[in-house]
């Protein structure tokens, strides 16, 4: 009988710890996770191609800038994996020494404060032109301050930024921060 009530007893504990797992993981899983890209695109007429122009040939370029495709963006696009929905009060986009732009204002844009329902994205864009312009102003030139992040701020003072995403914008175009080239500036001819 010791032997059965002990088997017993280990299975209990080993149910009990399993439960309290479980209880855990769903508990942590539970609410809104929203992750951050920072993208690079053109926006037109019919929408955004989000794909850095390098990626194009000279042709592809003129077709796209053909069908309207000429307002060369960045977007920041916010993805909640979570299980419960998420409000979007702001984005930006911040540079390395700490400034940040933000277009609230852009019709093209999603209004805000933006739901950001279970399993859904969306993007809001920066036009590239405008963050090119700023960065000759900057006091510190280095590479840390030129490189940009994309960031929403969530309810309850929360605030996601990209992670791995980061580019580098500067006068010649953006590129990664490790120093290879994305995109050269395309100009309508």
């Amino acid at each position: 009988m010791d032997t059965v009530t002990l088997v017993i007893a280990v299975v209990g504990v080993t149910l009990a710890a399993l439960s309290l797992g479980w209880q855990a993981a769903t508990f942590f899983l539970t609410g809104p996770r929203v992750k951050v890209y920072l993208r690079e695109g053109f926006r037109g007429p019919r929408g955004v191609m989000i794909a850095p122009p390098s990626i194009y040939t000279e042709g592809g370029l003129e077709a796209l800038g053909r069908m309207g495709y000429v307002d060369h963006v960045l977007a920041v696009e916010a993805v909640n994996r979570g299980r419960l929905p998420a409000t979007v009060h702001n984005w930006a986009i911040r540079f390395g020494n700490n400034v940040v732009y933000t277009n609230p204002a852009d019709p093209q844009n999603p209004q805000l404060p933006y739901r950001l329902e279970s399993h859904t994205s969306a993007s809001w864009y920066a036009p590239l032109d405008d963050l090119q312009s700023l960065q000759p102003d900057f006091h510190d030139q280095s590479v840390r301050a030129a490189t940009a992040r994309g960031e929403v701020d969530l309810q309850s003072r929360r605030r996601a930024v990209t992670s791995r995403d980061a580019l580098v914008i500067d006068a010649s175009g953006t590129r990664n921060p490790r120093g290879w080239r994305l995109a050269i500036p395309w100009r309508m001819k």
